[in-house]
């Protein structure tokens, strides 16, 4: 069950013609439910520690993909691997994407002017 709650905060009047579209929501387990983080094994405590070091998770939570420390791009894809059983093949679009090529980190595609 998820349950999604919108709040005003600081609003002195109710604004009866309101409101918010929602485009999407993105789900994310909690590090310790990932494959090769869960556990108190060495290199399990050691992939948690890199995360936060090097503040991983917040960089992969990011709309756009930055530029990541080696160890985070490492990581993630690490992580991508093992959830998706191997690479996905990547489904850049012609008609919207400037290429065909999948951005190697996170398999994003280099959209034309005006597309998201």
């Amino acid at each position: 069950k998820i349950i999604v709650r919108f709040q005003r905060a600081g609003v002195a009047q109710r604004h009866p013609a309101a409101f918010i579209l929602v485009d999407s929501l993105v789900l994310l387990p909690h590090v310790t439910e990932l494959p090769g983080f869960h556990g108190d094994d060495p290199a399990s405590v050691e992939r948690r520690e890199a995360l936060k070091h090097y503040t991983c998770l917040e960089l992969f939570r990011m709309a756009t993909m930055p530029d990541l420390p080696e160890t985070c791009a490492h990581l993630l894809c690490s992580i991508s691997a093992l959830i998706h059983d191997g690479a996905l093949p990547c489904q850049c679009d012609l008609q919207g994407s400037t290429s065909s090529v999948c951005h190697k980190l996170g398999g994003q595609c280099q959209c034309k002017p005006n597309v998201m």
